[in-house]
């Protein structure tokens, strides 16, 4: 059996009673009569919690962190550009110029990291550890005000999200970042949103699409019916959002958006198919479709909503061409834990013992492993990280 596979069912094995005891005493006041609620609290709970982030962040270490320098279509030319960095000021040229990318703040981040680690293995290492601690935060946000633990943001790396992370590493850093920026606009501290946001623009380009965020924070507050309507007929005027958007970029001169509309409307130069065929737009779709039906319940969770509604308007919009719309699935992908989890829990709820939050529990569980097996299993995965 090959390594990786191993390495996945025993971590799998080792975190499986340990997310399935924590999930089943998290939150409900009448998990307390378990017995011995009160020393596993006070002993035992956080020390569980650090064990499962530790044991995930191997996992991801292993798949990504260690990847081969030829794994994928990106990862060789990022080791050349870090390679090439000679300080700071210079930074944005040369990974311009090794590279391609023109994003102002990503080389300069990689040039810092290089006065300290020249290895490029490490700085692997050390980006996939940002985008760990980046996934991390951002749970803590979206957790806020929701019955849910933040420590779920560990299943996100049992999603396609994973070999997004072993291949595209600025918008990998760029997009938790963005998703997180809406945290202050949904508490009405736009300058704060701005900042975060500018930094994550400066990281990835395909954060600029977050400036609609206003727009779409008042678009869901129509009624369900018209939420389905308005989403419903967006792959419909995918096509025209596209050419506005490039008309839009041309008007403001902003060369980099240019060049990337150019690329993706030249379907010869596309290695993705139509956003129809994608097991992950179905899957986004699917979640999409939960969020809207029980909308009453999820506008009480401000960020998590408007953050599920923004990109699933993104990937909606941009179907007409593949790589628009995918660019935006991680982005969605990354809330799905906690989106299946506030279903799950939320039928567990109809039956207050315990038996049933373990069984919520377990399927919760299961069904991540799962995925994460079949994610792992298939051959795109195997090209991406090179294993």
């Amino acid at each position: 059996m090959d390594a990786h596979y191993g390495i996945y069912l025993i971590t799998v094995l080792i975190a499986s009673p340990i997310a399935v005891l924590l999930l089943t005493v998290h939150g409900d006041g009448f998990i307390k009569k378990i017995p011995l609620y009160h020393s596993f609290e006070i002993y035992l709970k956080h020390m569980f919690v650090i064990v499962l982030m530790m044991l995930f962040y191997i996992l991801v270490l292993v798949f990504t962190g260690f990847r081969p320098f030829d794994a994928g279509f990106d990862t060789g030319r990022y080791i050349l550009a870090f390679e090439a960095l000679d300080g700071i000021t210079t930074a944005q040229s040369v990974g311009k110029e090794v590279y391609g990318n023109s994003e102002i703040g990503f080389w300069p981040v990689a040039a810092v990291i290089k006065i300290f680690i020249e290895d490029p293995r490490l700085w692997l290492v050390v980006n996939v550890s940002l985008i760990y601690i980046l996934i991390g935060s951002l749970y803590k946000m979206l957790v806020r005000g929701t019955p849910a633990p933040f420590y779920i943001f560990v299943f996100v790396f049992l999603t396609y999200d994973m070999v997004y992370f072993g291949n595209a590493m600025r918008q990998s850093l760029g997009l938790p970042v963005a998703i997180m920026s809406l945290y202050f606009l949904t508490r009405g501290e736009r300058v704060k949103y701005l900042l975060v946001l500018g930094v994550a623009i400066s990281l990835h380009w395909s954060s600029l699409a977050f400036l609609l965020a206003p727009i779409i924070s008042w678009v869901i507050q129509w009624p369900r019916k018209y939420l389905l309507i308005f989403y419903a007929l967006l792959p419909f005027f995918s096509k025209l959002m596209i050419e506005t958007g490039y008309l839009i970029s041309m008007t403001l001169g902003l060369d980099p958006l240019i060049d990337r509309f150019n690329i993706y409307m030249n379907k010869e130069d596309s290695h993705i198919v139509e956003a129809y065929y994608l097991y992950n737009f179905w899957l986004v779709v699917a979640f999409g479709l939960f969020v809207i039906v029980y909308v009453e319940k999820f506008r009480r969770y401000k960020m998590l909503y408007l953050a599920h509604s923004l990109l699933l308007f993104l990937v909606l919009s941009g179907v007409a061409i593949g790589d628009i719309s995918e660019r935006y699935f991680p982005g969605y992908i990354m809330l799905m834990p906690l989106i299946a989890y506030m279903a799950i829990f939320k039928v567990a709820s109809y039956s207050r013992t315990v038996e049933s939050r373990m069984i919520a529990s377990s399927l919760y569980f299961c069904a991540f492993a799962v995925l994460g097996l079949m994610v792992i299993s298939s051959q795109s995965t195997r090209i991406t990280l090179g294993y």
